[in-house]
């Protein structure tokens, strides 16, 4: 199951929806009874019970719409903190790190590697990206899994994780290279307004296997 966020015109209000494997139509959540507010309303209160009862009721007959007819909105268009992300988190990046810049990126890493992303508003699917040209010289791009949290977490044991794990989605976890090397730490190069995007759907945890394995791949202009 996916929940997603779009509006109808630019001048709606953003609606939030659900989506089902192999139907490109979106059913407002309003067709189910349900009257949260926002997605992160949402995504800190729906109960189990809820989740249930949209799996298992037949689609409605009426009420939906195509997903080609909306306006596409980041399916959490305000988020409630920065992004914690997973630095050099696998070994090809690595090597095209330290190729980039040896003194920053080269060199053993005993630690998980962690820094944080300003996100004002997500960039949504489709969405255009300010180059922010007149302090950048150059944009690098990253796809990431990107794990959507659905209650405050801290010191969680590896063993419970997945009870705090909402959904996925996908985040494009762009860079300003010449920015960020520029200091030890990464904040103003990854931060620069419009430098999230994401989407379009939050896939809800029980869609795939826990750890999940997925093909995550991004392509610029074809390759």
């Amino acid at each position: 199951m996916k929940f997603l966020c779009y509006r109808h015109t630019k001048e709606k209000p953003v609606t939030i929806g659900i989506m089902f494997e192999g139907d490109e139509n979106i059913y407002p959540i309003s067709l189910y009874d349900l009257e949260y507010t926002s997605m992160i309303d949402l995504i800190r209160n729906i109960t189990p019970a809820e989740k249930e009862r949209l799996i298992g009721m037949p689609k409605p007959l009426y009420g939906f719409v195509p997903l080609t007819d909306v306006i596409k909105v980041s399916p959490v268009p305000y988020l409630t903190q920065d992004v914690i992300c997973l630095g050099i988190n696998y070994m090809e990046h690595a090597e095209e790190s330290a190729r980039f810049k040896k003194e920053t990126f080269a060199g053993e890493r005993p630690h998980a590697v962690y820094f944080s992303k300003r996100v004002n508003e997500p960039v949504p699917d489709g969405g255009a990206v300010n180059g922010h040209f007149d302090i950048v010289d150059s944009l690098d791009y990253e796809v990431e899994l990107a794990v959507i949290l659905g209650k405050d977490a801290y010191q969680v044991r590896a063993e419970d994780a997945l009870e705090y794990v909402f959904g996925y989605t996908i985040l494009n976890d762009i860079s300003a290279r010449n920015l960020q090397t520029r200091h030890s730490q990464w904040y103003f190069g990854k931060s620069l307004d419009s430098f999230c995007p994401l989407g379009p759907y939050i896939v809800t945890a029980d869609s795939f296997e826990f750890e999940p394995k997925l093909a995550i791949r991004s392509y610029v202009n074809g390759e």
